[in-house]
């Protein structure tokens, strides 16, 4: 059907400006409302009109009637009161070739207590059937809308049949029926052919009984079934327009932001567009997330683009039906989250068949689908994650495997669709604590599996349209609550989760509706919020590889490979297709949704690496910096956070009470907070899946009380939306040199701390130092707390300040020493989870008891251990502070908000004459017995030995000077023991000195050899050999049966006498193998025999072999004592130490 707009509250519209959006939207008519937008007055000259009229027949538009102000009571003087403007609209209806003049009829009362004027039925009838014989000399029809006490059909019908003018027809004003309580079908049975256009709006009923016309509401929102509408207009052979009656203009609920004209224009085509082709699709299957041509099209690619994600795929099902479902676990938590895998194993599997059309596939889909039915509960709570995601996986296997499916399951299947699609209705209305929360993956995943059923199910079952239209106006409503950034306050970690969600939905309603929100600039902006936030690659493992912002992990949860893969697809993005196959080549990820990956991955693509974006991005709806040195694979990373908890825009717009955070429970209290990760690892720590306190969060106390909102299980930022709270990032600078960030943090306090203001400076000299500089304004007599935590637990005190070592890194903390400032080094206790639960860890605390002014300075330096970091030296000069690195210096301006540099010297004599060692560690320990004063050690490393077989690993043997500056000389033995020496050197020179550990231990004194590369062989493998070699626990190469095999080329022919092996779930089976040497890759001979692992641990175990020749090493493995899988997580080869490597 045709859809036209109604100008009506297009008031400051120019003609072009609608006929853009007209276009834009898909319309083909217009309704020429007098007095509204341009060349619709009466008055407007002819040659005006013609110039619009020419607009709008050149852009295709048709002018439908002309929308006259003519409102008829019966009033004996109305036919004179009215023939003036009857004649205008005759010739304004000739000047736009329009068909007819529309009319109402009745009172503009309300409320049915409201006096209204009594109608004269007679006199009515009489001046109408005066303007129908003026309207038929002029070739026009007169259209009577349906308005007032006239809203009826029946009493539509009545004054028609009275008239007897063929051209007399009806407007069918849908909602004024309906709120005269006369159905749909009851009124179109009244008006048949009379009813030659329709006006649609959406609205609710109002509370009040008395109040005759409803709360309207954008398209969609309201309690109209559109769905209802064009099936039965259809039934009648209507072939009119359909118009759009944006009623703002009067109507305050229509008024604001989010109700835009142009807004509700593109509700009002998506909502009818998708009631036709829902009508178009009745019956027809597959239809979700694909037509048949769009399947066709990926089932060619099987062999060819698709080939490696096919087979992993098919690998994943296949392992599915022999491991088949899991029973109902009556014991788990109420939430069944465990559940939440079974509808996605469900789609895995219902995908494999439609994919390919093997019917092995949908039977172990039905298995998995009837055990899904069987449970006696998807969550004990109430309708959530877990009702969510089997809807989801149960209505796309009844979708993808209808005809197939044996007849009674298609039954069971329905009839438990039909079951918790009412539940989770009731809950999505309101019924559910996630309801209202349009920013929360607990809303989106309810809303996504309630949607899909309902598109599965609507042409079978009548009540599933509710269900589509109310997901429909759930995700607008998401839509119009994202900012632009792509930016996530619930932390990368649930971003991954949630959006994986949306995009599903987004495809069903694509593919079922005609909705495209991919054109919602936070989607557009969403792949770089990941990229931006990802740890640099180098460093990148399956447990670690995102920045753990709010309630995030430290690694992604879902599949970064298939969203990433999606979102380049949908807008051509090369960096978010090479993130994805870093992601697919680590491991890093989940996969148990592999039929994604076969669905949205776009071979044409081209990957491209982020070398050429720029090193810092500010995601300016969260207020969110990230800024890192490079774009290496080893940079160093700062992410600077200081925005409204929800982001500005779904603050600005959520600004009327009742207040609801939509969904922040997420958010840690955090404003002004930053994270740093450099050398390889966390140096500056984010407190990550926790309870909600400001106390465990690198910013800002203040008399002992943190942010607000906070200090709780989940963040509640109702207050904040009260207060329009707005924190924000008043500047984010890069240069090659530095990137210069400021946020005003002073919001996110409540007014009774009496905190004036929270300015944070941070300048980030890259690649290694970073300047914090705090200017904060309070009462007088406040106590202001500011507190930085490291990742590493071991302090070292230094010239300065403090060095923390890590496991990879050293980082010098170094305040500058105030007057009224004391700083604490200490452990705190502090939440390591939402349950408050609590750990210590240490901290730097920042105190100023006085209130007032206070400008605190702390410098961070950081290297890749055992290297020392840079000294930093920093001077202030009022309100400027110099910041000297070895040749650089740079002055931050803080009132300015302006930094310069300079090359600049620092004389060595300013730095001391110091040449001592303030600790010396042995594998991140520090020696009990140092003392700076005396030069000789031992250690025996065989305290640290805690398993069966320990990994052969070169002990790490850190020195640290008491100056940063310090110049330390180290020599060390071949293997892992022998003497350590190093020699220190004051930083001016003045003073040498010498000290000696004696390191010992039963372990093989061995040496690790390289290995230039491994390949597989044997039997196919489910993953790259290469990751035995990347340290990481938590990736590994697999391959099931008797005989796989891993060779390792070490490059040159050398002595070997041990590997070591990490086996995934070591500590539960014991695995089987034996290996065999070659000098040529020839020729391979056994060099031990049937060999087991302990069964006791899952770190890599040192096996010894008598020493021998090799160039190759073959691994064989034989199974474990489980089953026919080999899992090797980590994997090294050693040669006796001091022996030397033949070239």
């Amino acid at each position: 059907m045709r859809l036209a707009i109604n100008t009506l509250s297009l008031d400051r519209w120019t003609v072009d400006e609608l006929i853009v959006i007209a276009l834009r939207y898909g319309m083909e008519g217009v309704e020429l409302r007098v007095d509204s937008i341009e060349g619709s007055r009466l008055e407007d000259p002819p040659r005006q009109r013609e110039t619009v009229y020419e607009k709008l027949k050149a852009a295709g538009l048709t002018v439908v009637n002309i929308g006259s102000s003519i409102c008829l009571l019966g009033k004996p003087d109305e036919r004179r009161r009215l023939e003036e403007e009857l004649e205008a609209c005759i010739r304004m209806a000739r000047d736009y070739s329009a068909q007819a003049i529309r009319v109402f009829l009745g009172n503009m009362s309300d409320h049915l207590e409201q006096p209204a004027e009594a109608i004269r039925e007679e006199a009515l009838v009489q001046t109408l059937d005066w303007m129908c014989e003026r309207a038929a000399r002029a070739g026009l029809d007169i259209w009577l809308e349906m308005h007032s006490e006239f809203s009826t059909g029946k009493m539509m019908r009545w004054i028609v049949d009275r008239l007897g003018h063929t051209n007399c027809k009806v407007i069918w004003d849908v909602l004024h029926s309906l709120e005269h309580r006369e159905g749909l079908a009851e009124t179109l049975g009244y008006l048949g052919p009379l009813c030659v256009h329709v006006h649609l709006k959406d609205g609710v009923p109002f509370d009040d009984p008395f109040y005759k016309r409803w709360r309207y509401t954008r398209i969609g929102e309201g309690s109209v079934s559109f769905q209802e509408v064009l099936r039965l207009l259809r039934d009648q052979g209507y072939d009119g327009f359909l118009s759009l009656e944006w009623e703002s203009r009067w109507r305050p609920e229509l008024q604001g932001k989010g109700y835009e004209a142009e807004q509700a224009i593109r509700s009002f085509s998506e909502t009818i567009r998708a009631a036709e082709r829902l009508g178009a699709l009745a019956g027809v299957h597959p239809r979700l997330m694909f037509d048949r041509e769009g399947l066709a099209n990926r089932r060619r690619q099987l062999t060819d683009e698709l080939a490696e994600r096919w087979e992993q795929l098919q690998q994943q099902v296949d392992y599915l039906m022999q491991a088949g479902p899991p029973g109902y676990d009556p014991d788990a938590d109420i939430h069944e989250l465990w559940q939440r895998d079974v509808g996605d194993h469900i789609a895995n599997l219902a995908f494999a068949f439609v994919i390919s059309g093997d019917p092995r596939y949908c039977d172990g889909a039905e298995q998995w689908a009837l055990t899904c039915c069987s449970y006696p509960s998807w969550g004990r709570f109430e309708p959530d994650l877990a009702m969510g995601q089997q809807l989801f996986g149960l209505a796309v296997f009844y979708d993808w495997c209808y005809s197939a499916m044996r007849p009674d399951t298609r039954e069971i299947v329905r009839a438990t669709l039909i079951k918790y699609g009412r539940e989770m209705y009731d809950g999505a209305r309101g019924g559910s604590y996630w309801a209202a929360w349009n920013l929360q993956n607990h809303m989106w995943i309810g809303v996504c599996g309630l949607g899909t059923a309902g598109l599965a199910l609507y042409d079978e079952v009548p009540e599933a349209l509710a269900w589509v239209e109310l997901s429909v106006r759930k995700y607008r409503e998401v839509m119009s609550a994202l900012g632009d950034d792509g930016a996530s306050h619930e932390g990368v970690m649930y971003w991954g989760y949630g959006i994986s969600w949306m995009m599903r939905f987004m495809d069903v309603a694509r593919t079922t509706l005609g909705i495209d929100w991919y054109d919602t600039p936070w989607f557009r902006h969403t792949a770089d919020y990941r990229l931006y936030l990802g740890l640099p690659l180098a460093h990148c493992t399956a447990s670690e590889n995102i920045v753990d912002l709010a309630d995030s992990s430290r690694s992604d949860i879902d599949g970064i490979t298939y969203i990433m893969e999606k979102l380049a697809a949908e807008y051509k993005l090369g960096h978010a297709q090479w993130l994805s196959e870093q992601a697919r080549s680590q491991r890093i990820g989940s996969r148990k949704n592999g039929w994604l990956s076969v669905l949205w991955y776009d071979w044409r693509v081209q990957a491209t690496p982020p070398a050429g974006l720029p090193t810092m991005k500010h995601f300016d709806d969260m207020d969110i910096v990230s800024a890192r040195s490079s774009w290496s694979g080893d940079e160093s990373l700062v992410v600077f956070k200081c925005g409204p908890f929800l982001g500005h825009q779904a603050v600005e717009t959520n600004d009327q009470a009742p207040f609801c955070d939509w969904g922040g429970g997420h958010v840690h209290q955090d404003t002004n907070h930053f994270t740093l990760y450099g050398a390889g690892e966390y140096l500056l720590r984010d407190d990550g899946y926790a309870y909600k306190t400001t106390a465990a969060h690198n910013t800002l106390l203040v008399d002992g009380k943190g942010q607000t909102g906070g200090d709780q299980m989940w963040f509640h930022g109702e207050e904040l939306l009260k207060l329009q709270a707005r924190p924000s990032i008043l500047k984010a600078v890069s240069t090659s040199e530095y990137d210069y960030l400021v946020g005003d943090g002073a919001p996110s306090y409540a007014a009774e701390l009496g905190l004036l203001r929270y300015h944070r400076h941070l300048l980030f000299v890259k690649p290694d130092v970073l300047l914090v500089v705090d200017e904060i304004e309070a009462k007088a007599g406040s106590e202001l707390e500011l507190r930085f935590f490291p990742e590493a637990q071991t302090w070292l005190a230094v010239e300065g300040g403090r060095l923390a070592a890590g496991k990879k890194s050293l980082l010098f903390i170094h305040p500058l020493g105030q007057e009224g400032t004391e700083d604490r080094y200490e452990a705190i206790e502090i939440p390591v989870n939402i349950d408050n639960d609590r750990q210590p860890r240490q901290v730097l605390r920042r105190m100023h008891r006085q209130g007032g002014v206070w400008q605190s300075v702390v410098a961070f330096s950081w290297s890749e251990a055992p290297e020392l970091p840079a000294y930093v030296e920093v001077r202030q000069h009022g309100s400027r502070y110099e910041l000297t690195v070895g040749e650089k210096r740079l002055t931050l301006d803080i009132v300015s908000q302006s930094v310069s540099s300079e090359r600049s010297k620092r004389s060595a004599a300013l730095l001391g004459s110091q040449a001592s060692l303030s600790g010396i560690l042995v594998n991140h320990r520090m020696l009990t017995d140092f003392e700076p004063d005396k030069l000789v050690y031992s250690y025996d490393t065989d305290q640290d030995v805690k398993v069966v077989r320990p990994p052969i690993r070169r002990a790490e043997v850190w020195a640290i000077p008491s100056h940063v500056a310090a110049a330390v000389e180290a020599a060390q033995p071949e293997g892992n023991y022998g003497d350590y020496r190093w020699r220190v050197t004051a930083p001016d020179g003045s003073s040498v000195r010498e000290y000696t550990l004696a390191l010992a231990g039963s372990q093989p004194n061995v040496v690790r050899v390289g290995i230039c590369t491994v390949s597989a062989g044997g039997d196919a493998s489910t993953s790259l050999p290469a990751v035995v070699l990347d340290e990481d626990p938590h990736t590994y190469w697999a391959a099931e049966g008797d005989g796989p095999y891993l060779i390792f080329d070490l490059g040159v022919s050398q002595r070997i006498c041990g590997i070591d092996i990490g086996w995934l779930k070591g500590d539960i089976r014991q695995a089987v193998f034996h290996l065999e040497r070659s000098v040529d890759g020839e020729r391979y001979e056994s060099i031990a025999s049937m060999m087991r692992s302990s069964g006791t641990t899952t770190q890599p175990e040192y096996y010894a072999i008598e020493e021998t020749e090799a160039r190759y090493v073959k691994l064989v493995c034989h199974g474990n004592s489980l089953n026919r899988w080999n899992s090797i997580t980590q994997a090294a080869i050693y040669r006796t130490a001091g022996k030397e490597v033949a070239q």
